[in-house]
C-alpha cells in the first residue's frame, strides 16, 4: 500500500489560478512501478467525491494541472497511484482551496443604482457610462448618449408692430411664435 501526503501549489491565501489548480503530491515509500496517478475532486466542503473514475495523469510525474474548474468555488483533492496490478488506497484529502472570482462580463442579473447628475448645460449631449467590477477585475463598460432638454426659449427677435387700432395692436414677428402673451401698461 502506498500512502500520499497531498500538497497544492497555490498563491497567497490558498486562492488558486483562474479555472485550474496544480496538484502536487509527495509519495512516501516510492515504488518505481507506478505508471500514473488518478486525481479525484470534491466540490465544496461537504460535497461528495466525484463518482467518476477521476482524472488520470498522462505520465508518472507527481504534479498535475487540474483544469476546467468553476470560478469562486471550494475544492479539495485526493490521489491514488495506479500501476499494472491496480490502484492504491486514496491519499489523505488536500486542504480546501478556492478558485479565483471571474472578471465580470457586464451581464449582471440584478443591480439597482440611482444617481442624479446636477448643473448640466441645457441642450447638450452627454455620455453616461456604467462599469461593473469585483476583486478579480473590471468588466466592459456600457455607455449611452443622452441629451438635456432645450430649456426656456429666448425672447422673440425682430418684433415689428404691424397694425395699431383703437383697441388693438397687431404685432408681426419674423420668427415663429406659438403663443402670444400681452399685458396692460
Amino acid at each position: 500500500m502506498i500512502q500520499f501526503s497531498l500538497k497544492s501549489k497555490a498563491t497567497r491565501n490558498r486562492t488558486l489560478a483562474k479555472y485550474g489548480i496544480i496538484v502536487v503530491f509527495v509519495i512516501n515509500g516510492l515504488n518505481l512501478r507506478q505508471k500514473k496517478y488518478r486525481t479525484r475532486i470534491r466540490v465544496g466542503e461537504m460535497g461528495e467525491w466525484e463518482s467518476a473514475m477521476g482524472i488520470m495523469t498522462p505520465d508518472n510525474k507527481t504534479s498535475y494541472h487540474v483544469i476546467g474548474l468553476q470560478p469562486y468555488t471550494v475544492y479539495s483533492f485526493r490521489v491514488r497511484a495506479v500501476n499494472a496490478i491496480g490502484a492504491s488506497e486514496p491519499s489523505k484529502e488536500s486542504y480546501y482551496m478556492v478558485t479565483l472570482r471571474e472578471v465580470p462580463d457586464g451581464k449582471t442579473n440584478y443591480y439597482k443604482c440611482q444617481y442624479t447628475i446636477r448643473n448640466l448645460d441645457i441642450f447638450t449631449q452627454y455620455l453616461i457610462s456604467v462599469q461593473v467590477f469585483n476583486p478579480a477585475g473590471h468588466g466592459p463598460a456600457a455607455t449611452v448618449a443622452v441629451m438635456t432638454d432645450e430649456g426656456t426659449p429666448s425672447k422673440p427677435l425682430n418684433l415689428i408692430i404691424g397694425k395699431v387700432g383703437d383697441s388693438s395692436v397687431r404685432p408681426l414677428a419674423r420668427t415663429r411664435i406659438s403663443k402670444w402673451h400681452y399685458s396692460r401698461v
